[in-house]
């Protein structure tokens, strides 16, 4: 429509007096002004919060610090991820807030003698499955000489070590596991570590989830919604 109208007004009729063409470029100056006002009124009209901005949750090391990992939003529509740093013992945290910024602490890593449950969650969001368990990454920690963990946890904050990394000979499972999780379609996680392998350069791998028994389900269930299991 604007190339439209300055169509026609570069097609009328050239004037050779100094008033014509001081009309002509009057009104293409008015054209381009009334078609500015009306973009801007447009653009208002289809993203009128564009500019809305709220800071939810300041993190203080006590609660969490340097949240690398992003958000992934649970089946209970609550907001879920990691902090690399804080928590009760500078292991990282993984958190839980809700879309109005309330801000619970589920588990401080680093819990265990020796932060054999991990240290400093990775990089990548959290992966949910439809139980609602949680799965995810520490690039730290673990049972054999810091070389990562991956976890799994329920909503309430109960997490279990489901592996730890360089278990094998010269780290031939890898170490270090930078990116955390991706859930695929076949059921199992896949993630990437950058250290360990056959030639010390990562790995790519496979972790296939396991049901938890029944007794276990009805536990964490009726389980604590806040705060830290400490585990024994």
């Amino acid at each position: 429509m604007r190339n439209e109208k300055q169509e026609t007004i570069h097609g009328g009729r050239p004037s050779t007096t100094p008033a014509s063409s001081g009309r002509r470029g009057i009104g293409l100056v008015c054209l381009v002004l009334a078609t500015a006002v009306m973009s801007r009124a447009q653009d208002e009209q289809a993203f009128p919060h564009a500019v809305t901005f709220k800071t939810l949750v300041n993190f203080d090391l006590t609660n969490g610090g340097n949240p690398i990992g992003y958000l992934v939003q649970g089946v209970d529509g609550n907001f879920y991820s990691t902090t690399y740093y804080g928590g009760a013992n500078n292991g990282g945290t993984v958190f839980k807030i809700t879309p109005s910024g309330t801000l619970t602490t589920l588990y401080s890593f680093c819990s265990q003698s020796g932060c054999n449950d991990g240290a400093n969650p990775g990089y990548s969001a959290l992966a949910q499955t439809t139980d609602g368990t949680f799965y995810g990454t520490t690039l730290a920690g673990g049972a054999h000489n810091g070389s990562g963990t991956a976890f799994k946890m329920t909503p309430n904050g109960t997490l279990t070590t489901i592996y730890s990394f360089c278990a094998l000979t010269h780290c031939a499972d890898g170490g270090l596991p930078f990116g955390g999780l991706v859930r695929a379609t076949d059921g199992n996680f896949y993630g990437t570590t950058v250290g360990g392998g056959s030639k010390n350069a990562g790995v790519v791998f496979k972790i296939t989830p396991v049901a938890l028994p029944r007794n276990s389900r009805n536990h964490f269930r009726r389980g604590r919604s806040r705060g830290c299991r400490k585990p024994e």
